[in-house]
């Protein structure tokens, strides 16, 4: 997703020109010149909900939208009440797009959170997904991750990307694409970069940073996030405590979820594993003064 040098030769110091929504609608274009066949995997959470606007309110033809719940709990709340019933709701505005739904139950996790699963998550979350294997080269999986993160260091802002998000482990499949942050469009990283930076102040946290990104950068989302699964971002290393985990693990059966806690506690140097778990940066870029 972000092999060659284009990020590291890109000026991220000076903001693009272009407004935010000029530069989401070229790389919407974009995406559709080079795909014959574009799977927008949407959630109805500020960022595809924004980014699905984009190729609605240009007419940009989608081919399939899809997607993905865990069982049948509450952590789909937000995907039963309210992004199943939107794009019901649109289906009339794009009649040729293909609808899909992806359901991963307890046989679905019986099989992949094993040994693999352990010594290949980025993140120890259960909220794992299987992507469906497509022959061929002509189609692409959009998503619409990596949302723009700083540091406030040496007395300037830096974009900072992690190749320990969760996004990395799409790196195993092929034809990914996500839809903000890409080296065939870095202006429109950098865009939102630029826009954060002048709403923070050097002491700020991820919750500010969210605050911003979805005040300034996002449209409203299609579902919001009730309160009993909003996230605790001051313990972002322990994403398999978070609320929609809870509910998974709430309904599986209770051996397999044995298993799978006597492995997150399994102790290396005497600290559990899910308490190791770092963010490390692959890339680091200034923003200018």
């Amino acid at each position: 997703m972000f092999d060659g040098d284009v990020f590291e030769n890109f000026d991220w110091s000076i903001e693009p020109a272009e407004s935010l929504k000029s530069l989401m609608t070229t790389r919407a274009y974009q995406l559709r010149d080079q795909y014959p066949y574009l799977k927008f995997w949407f959630s109805g959470g500020a960022d595809s909900t924004s980014a699905l606007n984009i190729f609605l309110d240009n007419d940009i033809f989608i081919d399939e939208i899809c997607v993905f719940k865990f069982g049948n709990n509450l952590s789909n709340y937000e995907i039963d009440n309210y992004t199943l019933p939107h794009l019901k709701k649109i289906k009339h505005l794009i009649p040729n797009t293909k609808i899909t739904t992806y359901t991963f139950d307890e046989e679905y996790y019986k099989e992949y959170l094993n040994d693999k699963w352990f010594f290949t998550k980025n993140a120890l979350c259960p909220r794992h997904f299987h992507l469906p294997k497509i022959k061929g080269k002509n189609f692409c999986h959009i998503f619409c991750a990596c949302d723009p993160q700083l540091q406030f260091e040496d007395g300037e802002y830096k974009i900072v990307l992690y190749d320990t998000h969760t996004t990395g482990e799409l790196a195993s499949y092929r034809n990914i694409e996500l839809f903000y942050t890409s080296p065939s469009l870095p202006e429109l990283h950098s865009k939102q970069c630029h826009v954060l930076k002048r709403h923070l102040t050097p002491d700020f946290n991820l919750e500010d940073e969210k605050r911003v990104l979805r005040e300034y950068l996002r449209d409203e989302p299609v579902a919001p996030t009730p309160s009993f699964l909003k996230k605790n971002y001051g313990n972002i290393q322990a994403m398999h405590v978070q609320p929609k985990n809870k509910y998974i693990f709430q309904t599986m059966d209770k051996f397999f979820t044995s298993q799978l806690r006597y492995v997150l506690n399994t102790k290396i140097n005497g600290i559990p594993v899910f308490r190791t778990v770092k963010g490390y940066s692959a890339h680091k870029f200034s923003l200018g003064v």
